[in-house]
């Protein structure tokens, strides 16, 4: 690949986990699981959502009332072809309280991403919880 294409599409990478941040935090249920492919698979320690309608159930079983935030920090982006990528990447997860937030998780995210008619999709996204 040309080193521009590869930039390009380490942008567009960005952009889609920049929108999966804000659609968890908007509550954009829809949104946030057309971030996926089809088949996507969004792999939790202890559950595996495999396409749409499983990951739209689980962010809706998982949304709690109140405020949060995904601060995504320290990705790495390698891709590997026009349509193929990979990543990892840190995230802490803040919840409002109401007087200030307060740290309620701390997640590493391993992707898998590929490019599709619409864009770039996660194909597979895995979280491993960091917390002591």
């Amino acid at each position: 690949m040309e080193l521009i294409e590869t930039l390009v599409a380490e942008r567009e990478i960005r952009h889609l986990i920049a929108r999966y941040a804000q659609t968890a935090d908007d509550s954009d249920i829809a949104c946030f699981a057309a971030l996926f492919t089809s088949d996507g698979v969004l792999a939790l320690p202890t559950k595996r959502c495999v396409g749409h309608a499983e990951i739209e159930q689980w962010l809706l079983a998982t949304l709690k009332p109140g405020k949060t935030r995904h601060l995504f920090m320290n990705p790495l982006i390698e891709v590997t072809s026009p349509g193929q990528a990979s990543g990892s990447m840190d995230m802490l997860a803040l919840r409002a309280t109401d007087e200030r937030w307060l740290l309620a998780a701390t997640l590493r995210y391993t992707d898998r991403y590929v490019h599709t008619e619409q864009g770039w999709k996660f194909s597979e996204r895995k979280l491993q919880p960091m917390m002591p």
